[in-house]
């Protein structure tokens, strides 16, 4: 199941680059809730959160553990999506939706709690997919080209480094 929840964040990424263009405000709140939901499920390492309900009550849903892929793909798309929200000391937050768009990570007005995702994201893997994996995304999300409205090709390079269902390859297209 966790290989197909790209496709619906994916997706979620769509809508939310079009209500920021819409509202900048509420769309930005969205964006950090999304980033701390992403956060906190790339936390878990018992049982999956995404089964639970009456279903998982009654016994009927079965409770994974979530894979190191998968909680490696929540860290990288939430140090992502932080990065294009910028520090904003008393003005409205703003997001990051051009390319080149000022505030880039690891500048000043840069988001510093998007270093911290950075600086655990190889998950303690000092080689292996995961790895590779962690230096494609921190490379990505580092660069200033990048911004929330290529966050989907950004999800989508790092599904397929990690998962090879023929329906992830075009994640960023649907």
């Amino acid at each position: 199941m966790e290989d197909k929840v790209p496709l619906i964040w994916s997706q979620f990424l769509k809508l939310t680059i079009i209500h920021c263009n819409i509202d900048m405000r509420s769309g930005s709140t969205i964006v950090y809730k999304f980033s701390q939901l992403l956060l906190q499920q790339s936390a878990e390492k018992g049982i999956s959160g995404w089964g639970k309900g009456i279903l998982g009550a009654i016994g009927i849903v079965k409770s994974e553990s979530l894979s190191l892929r998968f909680r490696f793909l929540c860290r990288a798309l939430a140090g992502y999506v932080l990065a294009q929200l910028p520090e904003t000391k008393g003005h409205p937050q703003t997001v990051r939706i051009c390319s080149n768009a000022p505030a880039i990570v690891g500048q000043p007005g840069g988001n510093t709690e998007c270093v911290k995702v950075l600086l655990g994201l190889a998950m303690g893997q000092t080689q292996g997919e995961i790895k590779t994996c962690a230096e494609l995304a921190l490379k990505l999300i580092q660069d200033p080209i990048n911004s929330l409205h290529n966050s989907r090709t950004f999800l989508s390079l790092i599904v397929t480094q990690l998962y090879t269902k023929p329906y992830l390859k075009d994640i960023d297209n649907c």
